[in-house]
């Protein structure tokens, strides 16, 4: 079980982390079994930022910053992920030969096939029946409890909520995350994270400003003014 201090009836999976942490996994994987071959700076790498402008994502690889360090990569937003899911071309970087990179590929496409069916507005019990999930493509070690759930628990959930006419989407934390992301970009983007001038931390700053909007939405107070001159003619 999850937890077993809580039923597990009463678990709701967030949609949106699944597809954020799993595909981080997925990335992972495929990037660090690359990364053991001896031409991956000169060769593979290239292949791969090819491939990402191709589907006009911003990508980069970053050298280890020591002697036994590992490569670090562009951190992806949600959009940029499910377009690689969907559309990054793996097989190619394996050679011709090998049948490594279309097992990888068909496990990125099965995954963002499964993640659209939860993301449905409805889904019938045949659907999620039909829900499998490819297994023994990595080591036990490489498996998230994000993986353990999506594999093991999320058909019972949707299940259990189709019963009661409710599908997973309808308690996605989309849009708070959207929230999140504009609030960093508003603050964070003026600030510097861990300096600046402003001995407050930032959570300050952010419930500040979005208290001053609740007040003047309830007192009806305009937050703009429009500037009239008077001309008095003499």
């Amino acid at each position: 079980m999850l937890f077993q201090a809580i039923d597990q009836n009463n678990w709701i999976p967030d949609e949106l982390h699944l597809m954020l942490r799993i595909s981080d996994v997925l990335f992972q994987c495929l990037f660090y079994e690359l990364m053991k071959h001896k031409d991956f700076a000169n060769n593979v790498q290239p292949m791969i930022i090819t491939e990402m402008k191709r589907l006009h994502i911003h990508f980069e690889f970053y050298l280890p910053t020591t002697k036994n360090g590992k490569w670090e990569w562009t951190s992806l937003m949600g959009p940029d992920k499910k377009k690689i899911l969907k559309e990054f071309q793996v097989a190619h970087l394996f050679g011709r030969q090998s049948t490594r990179g279309q097992e990888i590929e068909q496990l990125w496409r099965e995954f963002y096939r499964l993640y659209k069916i939860i993301r449905q507005k409805s889904i019938t019990d045949l659907e999620i029946d039909h829900a499998n999930q490819q297994q023994e493509m990595y080591l036990r070690t490489d498996v998230s409890p994000y993986m353990h759930v999506f594999a093991q628990h999320v058909s019972q959930f949707m299940r259990y909520l189709n019963q009661k006419g409710m599908v997973l989407r309808y308690f996605s934390t989309s849009s708070i995350e959207k929230k999140i992301h504009q609030q960093v970009r508003l603050f964070f983007g003026g600030t510097r994270m861990g300096g600046g001038k402003s001995k407050k931390p930032v959570v300050h700053d952010i419930l500040y400003y979005e208290n001053r909007q609740l007040y003047y939405q309830m007192q009806d107070t305009p937050i703009r003014y429009t500037r009239k001159s008077i001309e008095i003619k003499t």
